[in-house]
């Protein structure tokens, strides 16, 4: 077997870059700096805690929605409540028997 051949460019260029360029307006790109100043933070860093911060704030918000539409329907929440009541009490919680 021969040496192994080095990489062509076209090859190279289909390793994934680990970073990469984002445009932003001077205005935000000003913010940023001023923040990364005051906490020592790299801008990279201040964006992905932005991003991380965007994406919760949004997975909280479908969650508060999924909440709201179960709690329009009363048997749903109610069953919802049991399940959980259950979970967090660890034992199963029996539904009253109003005798009708």
């Amino acid at each position: 077997m021969g040496a192994r051949k080095p990489p062509s460019k076209t090859q190279a260029r289909k390793k994934k870059p680990t970073h990469t360029t984002v445009r932003i307006d001077v205005g935000t790109h000003g913010r940023l700096m001023k923040m990364s100043e005051e906490t020592g933070r790299s801008l990279g860093h201040l964006i992905s805690d932005a991003v991380l911060a965007l994406e919760q704030r949004r997975f909280m918000a479908q969650l508060n929605e999924d909440y709201r539409r179960m709690r329009e329907n009363p048997e749903e929440w109610e069953a919802f409540v049991r399940e959980r009541d259950e979970w967090l009490l660890g034992v199963p919680i029996l539904k009253e028997d109003t005798g009708a």
